[in-house]
């Protein structure tokens, strides 16, 4: 749960809102589906009462993250997070990117994106940290066009992340 700092913000066209648990059946529609599922480190099905225990640990009182379900005219459509919060309080990670695939191709991840950015400068982030499937062209030419620059390559499970990163 968001403790310090705006549960949602919006630009006319797209509006991330902190998740609830009523969003849950959507996240894990989202998250589970065969085109989704290989972006992620962890690629595996899990049972959604896993799912929904894992979303009950984000309203947990010492949580650090903020996570958000992306809407499109009023609709949700995705969902992208901040996470990973430093100790010093000023570096996030950011993640749990995913559009609904019937969503798709609409520019609504960079539309996110743009305005996590703006929320994490709101919210005095200095830097931003993400890790992206080195496969996944077309997030990495998104965090390109941001301006983010590649840190590293980092492995798991034999395949190859790209570590990004820019200051706010």
């Amino acid at each position: 749960m968001i403790r310090g700092g705006p549960r949602e913000i919006e630009d006319g066209e797209a509006r991330l809102r902190e998740v609830t648990l009523e969003d849950a059946p959507e996240l894990y529609r989202w998250r589970m589906d065969p085109s989704s599922r290989p972006m992620f480190v962890q690629t595996g099905e899990v049972p959604y009462e896993t799912h929904v225990a894992y979303l009950r640990r984000y309203f947990a009182p010492d949580h650090t993250d903020r996570w958000f379900v992306i809407e499109r005219q009023g609709a949700p459509v995705g969902t992208i997070a901040l996470y990973n919060l430093s100790a010093d309080g000023g570096e996030y990670e950011w993640g749990r990117l995913v559009v609904a695939p019937e969503h798709r191709g609409h520019g609504m991840a960079m539309h996110a994106f743009r305005l996590l950015l703006r929320y994490g400068r709101a919210v005095g982030t200095r830097r931003i940290l993400s890790e992206v499937l080195e496969e996944n062209t077309r997030v990495c030419a998104m965090h390109d066009q941001l301006a983010f620059r590649r840190a590293e390559i980092r492995e798991h499970g034999g395949r190859r992340f790209v570590l990004f990163a820019i200051d706010l």
